[in-house]
């Protein structure tokens, strides 16, 4: 049964973890597999497929195709976000960004 995680904590969880699914499982208490069910049945949360490819590429643009920033700013995950542009063509005009 999963444990019961409000909508604000499982948004704080995402956000902590920079969208990381693991992580933020982690800190939620609750699998990988309930946490992939806390999203997608969240209004809040959306995930990399469901953006539109022109948002996609605007962010991109603005973004430098840096992954890292993109995430952030779609509030997606980077994995997510990468098997998307990947679907869409794109992923060779990607670049990560320089370890901390």
């Amino acid at each position: 049964m999963d444990r019961e995680v409000d909508e604000d904590a499982l948004l704080r969880a995402l956000r902590q973890s920079r969208w990381s699914i693991g992580p933020a499982a982690a800190t939620l208490g609750v699998s990988r597999t309930a946490l992939y069910r806390l999203i997608e049945r969240s209004p809040h949360v959306r995930k990399a497929a469901d953006i539109p490819e022109g948002e996609l590429m605007r962010c991109h643009d603005a973004c430098g195709g840096d992954l890292d920033a993109m995430s952030a700013r779609l509030e997606v995950s980077k994995r997510g976000l990468t098997l998307r542009l990947r679907e869409l063509g794109r992923a060779g005009r990607l670049r990560e960004a320089p370890p901390d």
